[in-house]
């Protein structure tokens, strides 16, 4: 819950949606920039070492790491730049990154994990309306009861599958 006192000027991260807002301006964040935000927040009190990001976030991967860690901070400095807020990423060369600010979580009360994406894909729902078309596509041509029956029971019980004159009815 944000303060009344803070709510004017308050810096708000809806993890969920992966997006950070403040005055009524709203930035989109991509994944491994909330993923180095996340951490920060999670160890607000000191400086981060880009090795303990690229140790944390890129499994130890050196190689992609170290592009990944500057191409997320920069990405995450465009984000708060977006909102008219500068300087929350917070860089001492040889000691680490930190946050200036406070930033309130809308949607959650802890960040010990980062959150998986939620979504299903365009292909997958694709696929099951493909699915669906076929299974009526074969009841409409064919008279066959063992496919109907099948596609009733598929459907629900309460669900009534009728050809007539090149039409089909569900009741």
């Amino acid at each position: 819950m944000i303060p009344d006192d803070k709510k004017q000027s308050a810096i708000t991260l809806s993890i969920e949606r992966k997006i950070i807002s403040c005055n009524n301006k709203f930035s989109r964040l991509q994944e491994k920039p909330l993923q180095v935000l996340l951490y920060l927040l999670k160890h607000n009190t000191r400086y981060v070492k880009s090795d303990e990001l690229i140790e944390n976030l890129w499994q130890g991967n050196s190689y992609t790491g170290q592009r990944g860690v500057i191409n997320a901070i920069a990405k995450l400095r465009r984000a708060f730049a977006e909102l008219t807020l500068n300087n929350i990423v917070e860089n001492k060369p040889q000691v680490g990154y930190r946050l200036t600010a406070t930033i309130f979580l809308s949607d959650i009360n802890t960040i010990n994990s980062i959150p998986k994406q939620n979504h299903i894909s365009r292909v997958a729902i694709f696929g099951v309306i493909l699915l669906i078309f076929s299974l009526i596509f074969i009841v409409f041509k064919s008279e066959d009861k063992q496919i109907k029956t099948t596609l009733h029971d598929a459907l629900g019980s309460k669900t009534h599958i009728q050809t007539s004159e090149n039409v089909l009815y569900f009741i």
